[in-house]
């Protein structure tokens, strides 16, 4: 009962994140990276299949809910034309091809997990670049609630081995990553009272 508790939390915060991204969508302040959300969405959905195909029961579905919200980001970002796209972006992209590919032809649940979480926090990296110049352009609830989410997800897994942890475990470090990110950048760049 407990690790449906957890996942039900989990699943609240995971739906909530989104909930101040598409705030700054609305007023104009939040600008979607069209890769960093595809990538999002392939990973986590394959995180969702590798997670529950290997034990991970309630705490697999936040996977699933955060694929199918990061589609709508997607689909946002293709309707708005993302432009802001450069080489390091195209390569990380490349890489979540790669993982596709090597799941399909091994089969190898916890190597394709690793390289999905890997991949995943590489996907951050436009955000990041992009973050740097404008922070005031990504809102850090969103990242934290993201944070949250996964760390129910984990306590929400009903079986715990390095194939259902790592993911989720890696997500919680690059979400709190770019939080403390954001919060930095946007006080060095606060003008001076």
């Amino acid at each position: 009962m407990l690790k449906i508790i957890f996942a039900a939390i989990s699943l609240v915060l995971g739906f909530a994140l989104f909930i101040p991204y598409c705030v700054g969508i609305w007023k104009k302040e939040t600008k979607p990276h069209l890769l960093t959300w595809t990538t999002w969405f392939v990973l986590t959905g394959i995180g969702f299949y590798l997670s529950f195909t290997s034990g991970g029961g309630a705490g697999a579905w936040p996977f699933a809910l955060q694929s199918i919200l990061c589609l709508a980001v997607v689909v946002y970002a293709l309707i708005k034309r993302e432009r802001n796209i450069v080489r390091i972006d195209w390569i990380i992209f490349a890489f979540v091809v790669l993982v596709l590919i090597f799941y399909v032809f091994t089969k190898d649940a916890l190597l394709s997990a690793v390289f999905a979480g890997l991949i995943d926090s590489m996907g951050y990296i436009p955000t990041f670049r992009k973050s740097y110049a404008h922070p005031f352009q990504e809102p850090p609830l969103t990242y934290s609630l993201s944070l949250a989410s996964w760390l129910f997800s984990i306590l929400a897994l009903s079986n715990y081995s390095i194939t259902t942890l790592v993911y989720p475990t890696m997500l919680v470090f690059v979400n709190g990553g770019l939080v403390i990110f954001l919060l930095v950048r946007r006080k060095a760049l606060k003008p001076a009272s």
